[in-house]
């Protein structure tokens, strides 16, 4: 589609970064847009645009990606669940309010999911909770060691163009005030729909609208917020294919190689993550995307052989099914009474590991989360601040 005759696409394409941070950033977007033809070009016309996208989908958010590793902290997992067990597991995982992205992928290890929390202990507590629940299956805890393409947007013109990389990850993890935290719960989300959304997150928190402005605007120059913009969903756009390539990378050839597919245009993400065994050899993985299965394993294969990455070992896992996809919660979105890690039958916090965890255990379970759990898929819980 071309995204010149369509101002849906064409809102969503160039809204992606550098959301104006002024009282009234949907009259600064018209402003920027009104060259564009085909397109209610004004404040209520940019707005109700915005409105339909997140009313079908397409829009996820509006508001801040947080640079990784800048105030939270979070992992990739996954899990390898028989097919029987897996509608039971999705329910579980999918209910941890720690867990923002859930997908089924073509792989023994066939349900990957983020964990977000405020801290390494958070995260390690999610596992915890993870491994307590379904000792029997293999869980692989992969954190972030080198982004060096990640959080960019999605360009919705078929790989036309491609945002230059900045700074791929925080250059060092941030203090925020509990004052900070909780604007960071108030717009995690993303925005208000509304004529002056700064004022009205203003009211939430207690602040004034120029508090507000020159906060997210410090984020933004201190590489706490990598950008604000539109979040979209792929599929929702058409975009309804996309596999996870990953690669066997000797260390003295890394860097170099994951430059080369930082850099190529089908790569939408690319990143350092560490092996763990046999289990999972590879250290360097790439997202890419698009309309179909077919065009995007054609892709694969033509990264592969244009970059010379024939020689070393690697695997394809295709996206199969979405659970789940939100933006990541550093914050609670609400505060709650601490209760502990319950378990009936299903293991004890750590306890004894099963022979098939892959990861570190910690030595318990923080009050930033709280879970019970009856049997497989019962299950509730809330985080918290």
């Amino acid at each position: 589609m071309n995204i010149a005759l369509d101002p849906l696409r064409l809102l969503l394409d160039r809204s992606q970064r550098d959301l104006p941070l002024v009282p009234r950033p949907f009259t600064e977007m018209a402003r920027q847009l009104a060259v564009e033809p085909g397109g209610d070009w004004t404040e209520s016309g940019v707005l109700a645009l915005f409105r339909q996208a997140r009313d079908n989908g397409s829009l996820s958010r509006l508001g801040p990606v947080f640079a990784p590793h800048g105030i939270g902290a979070s992992t990739l997992a996954a899990l390898a669940v028989p097919e029987a067990d897996l509608p039971a597991v999705v329910e579980w995982i999918n209910a941890l309010p720690q867990v923002n992205h859930n997908y089924r992928r073509s792989h023994a290890c066939n349900l990957w999911f983020v964990v977000t929390g405020r801290d390494e202990a958070d995260v390690q507590a999610t596992l915890a909770a993870i491994r307590a629940a379904w000792p029997e299956l293999l869980l692989l805890d992969l954190p972030l060691v080198n982004a060096y393409y990640i959080d960019l947007g999605f360009g919705l013109d078929d790989n036309a163009h491609k945002p230059l990389c900045g700074v791929a990850r925080a250059e060092r993890r941030h203090r925020l005030t509990p004052r900070e935290w909780a604007l960071v719960a108030l717009i995690q989300d993303g925005l208000p729909l509304v004529e002056t959304p700064f004022a009205a997150l203003a009211r939430d928190w207690g602040g004034s609208e120029a508090e507000v402005i020159a906060t997210l605007a410090r984020w933004r120059d201190d590489g706490i917020v990598k950008r604000y913009g539109a979040v979209v969903r792929h599929r929702e756009l058409g975009y309804r294919a996309n596999v996870m390539c990953v690669f066997d990378i000797p260390p003295n050839q890394l860097d170099d190689l994951a430059a080369k597919l930082a850099a190529a245009p089908e790569v939408r993400l690319c990143y350092e993550r560490p092996r763990r065994g046999e289990a999972w050899p590879y250290n360097l993985f790439c997202m890419v995307h698009g309309k179909d299965r077919d065009s995007v394993l054609a892709m694969v294969e033509g990264l592969v052989e244009r970059l010379g990455l024939k020689e070393f070992r690697r695997d394809v896992l295709i996206g199969e099914q979405r659970y789940k996809q939100r933006g990541a919660w550093y914050a609670a979105p609400a505060v709650a009474t601490p209760s502990p890690l319950v378990g009936e039958g299903r293991g004890e916090g750590c306890g004894k590991q099963s022979e098939h965890t892959i990861s570190s255990c910690p030595t318990a379970v923080p009050l930033s989360l709280t879970l019970s759990h009856k049997g497989r898929g019962d299950y509730s819980g809330e985080a918290r601040a």
